[in-house]
């Protein structure tokens, strides 16, 4: 969309009347039901992404100067807590980012003087463009989203495009205002510009530069596959390599047998989730997704039928990269992800390939799947 200068897509209903349920009596009480369960419950997001550093920090996810660390020594002045306490000040605050929306995890940023500056400022944000390239403060992060959003880039691809440069000495860690600067030269179009604006693999292609953290091309998100390696099996096994939306597995002790099915069951249930249009912050499971379905064409889906729905869509994806050229020997993770250990206990991401490769068998339809929430 970016290289065709598309920002959005916007479709008119016109006078197209709301879709409603097949049994629109069963459907509407699920739907009070899980809005009700959600407000009455701890609402893990609402204060928004943000407000993750200090978990991330804890569990060496929070990559540091091009991942050379999972720690990074400015987690307090990058914390969405400090976020979330500019809001008595300065205003901004907490909202819904779409009509509706109960989870209200987006939040509004303004700057010291109190005019808005962007939304939302989140926890990938703050740790590809902040802690990953040894930036200090959440303030000047909030200026290189907003950068990143007057430009159409992704704050993950740019985060690690910079930290790429950084650390083939194109510029120091931590100067944040010769990040805004060659932001602004992505809309010049400037070669160094060019060059970030294409991400971080082009970045370390271009430079040389033997650490470049990415899976098929994409750069690994906050969410690290050393001490995560189950969510290490999701970046090299689903559709578009290093991304965490598609099945994060959020347990460091996890025995390498265990994985794949951890993150086939994950990278499932997400799928489903997409499809159906719930948002990922309700954490809904797949048994309750499978009610609603029943409800809303008036006809029962039993688990077996669901199941394969959602087994579908994993096979449809990894056909269509298989008709891309993405071969299985390509599901590897970049070597610095095997070298550079992080943490007390130097961990790396070193899960064998016979285990990565199991999350492509269908584990069938067991408990542990219809319990598994949403999660990304």
């Amino acid at each position: 969309m970016g290289a065709k200068g598309l920002k959005y897509v916007a479709v008119d209903a016109g006078k197209a009347k709301a879709r409603v349920g097949a049994d629109k009596k069963a459907y509407t009480a699920l739907c009070k039901k899980l809005s009700k369960e959600y407000l009455a419950g701890p609402q893990p997001m609402q204060n928004g992404t943000s407000t993750s550093v200090p978990m991330a920090q804890v569990l060496y996810t929070f990559p540091y100067k091009n991942r050379v660390e999972g720690q990074s020594p400015d987690a307090e002045t990058l914390d969405g807590a400090r976020i979330i306490e500019s809001f008595e000040e300065r205003g901004g605050g907490m909202h819904n980012c779409m009509t509706g929306c109960i989870v209200k995890c987006s939040n509004v940023v303004h700057d010291a003087e109190g005019n808005y500056k962007t939304s939302a400022l989140e926890f990938e944000t703050i740790t590809l463009l902040g802690a990953n390239c040894a930036i200090q403060s959440w303030e000047d992060v909030a200026d290189l989203d907003r950068l990143c959003d007057e430009v159409g880039l992704d704050t993950i691809e740019t985060g690690a495009a910079l930290a790429v440069y950084m650390d083939s000495g194109g510029m120091e860690f931590g100067d944040a205002e010769g990040a805004k600067r060659i932001l602004r030269e992505i809309a010049e179009g400037t070669e160094l510009g060019k060059m970030i604006g294409n991400g971080a693999l082009a970045t370390g292609k271009k430079r040389g530069h033997h650490r470049i953290p990415t899976v098929r091309g994409q750069s690994i998100p906050a969410w690290d596959p050393r001490p995560l390696k189950a969510t290490g099996v999701t970046y090299l096994t689903s559709a578009q390599g290093a991304d965490h939306t598609a099945g994060l597995v959020v347990n460091p002790g996890m025995e390498f047998a265990d994985m794949p099915e951890a993150s086939q069951n994950s990278q499932m249930i997400n799928a489903i989730v997409d499809a159906s249009g719930f948002c990922m912050f309700l954490m809904v499971n797949a048994e309750q997704v499978r009610e609603f379905y029943s409800a809303y064409f008036d006809e029962e889906f039993s688990r077996e039928r669901f199941y394969d729905m959602g087994w579908q869509i994993l096979e449809d994806e990894w056909e269509f990269n298989k008709r891309a050229g993405w071969r299985r020997e390509d599901d590897v993770m970049p070597k610095c992800m095997e070298d550079d250990k992080i943490g007390p206990q130097e961990v790396c991401f070193d899960v064998p390939h016979d285990v990565v490769q199991k999350a492509y068998e269908k584990v069938g339809s067991k408990d542990s799947f219809w319990e598994t929430g949403a999660v990304g």
